[in-house]
């Protein structure tokens, strides 16, 4: 009962699991709630003022369906007509594109395929700036989801960017062998995965 609870977000999972060849509820229940941590964000707080943004990493063999709930969720936003307002991008090229995204849709869901691949590009010793700075403004939206996250000021004459309560909602999946493989212990003891509920 636990991977089909009450509400909206368990008649997600049912849709997203009915309609799969090899259904994985646990990994349907993670990317639903991360985008229903979407939908009602900036929206909806608790008494303590924690907020409904959501990275989760669903993890699951190749052709084993990881990729079902994240077509469907893609679909349920398009069909609500929601594209534009909620759905973020499926790549992050920088830092400064994942600011970009969120000044336009302060509220979105980001689906990352092979998160594993990312990881590793993120923290490799071959790694462009750009892309190491990623996971630092991925915590920085993170953990300002109640507060002002305000962007980087630059020498040039473009113009900061400052997002006020940020929600972002990120699922990624990744087979088990490359995910682990891409692992680093900068990565958590810098806090990143600390922010990911990791299921199989």
């Amino acid at each position: 009962e636990l991977l089909i609870p009450p509400g909206l977000v368990g008649e997600i999972c049912g849709w997203i699991n009915s309609t799969a060849s090899s259904p994985q509820p646990v990994l349907s229940l993670a990317n639903s709630l991360c985008l229903w941590g979407a939908v009602v964000g900036r929206k909806v707080a608790t008494q303590s003022d924690i907020r409904t943004n959501l990275y989760a990493i669903g993890v699951a063999e190749s052709g084993a369906g990881k990729d079902r709930s994240r077509k469907q969720v893609k679909n349920l936003i398009a069909y609500a007509g929601l594209v534009d307002q909620l759905l973020g991008g499926e790549e992050l090229a920088s830092d400064s594109a994942v600011l970009k995204s969120l000044q336009k849709r302060p509220s979105q869901i980001m689906q990352l395929d092979e998160i594993g691949h990312l990881l590793a590009n993120w923290s490799g010793s071959n790694a462009a700036s750009y892309q190491t700075l990623i996971p630092a403004i991925l915590m920085k939206a993170f953990s300002s989801a109640n507060t002002l996250m305000a962007g980087k000021e630059y020498a040039s004459r473009e113009e900061r960017i400052d997002i006020y309560q940020p929600n972002l909602s990120l699922y990624g999946t990744s087979t088990p062998s490359m995910l682990y493989k891409s692992l680093r212990p900068d990565q958590v003891e810098n806090g990143l995965l600390g922010r990911f509920l990791i299921r199989s």
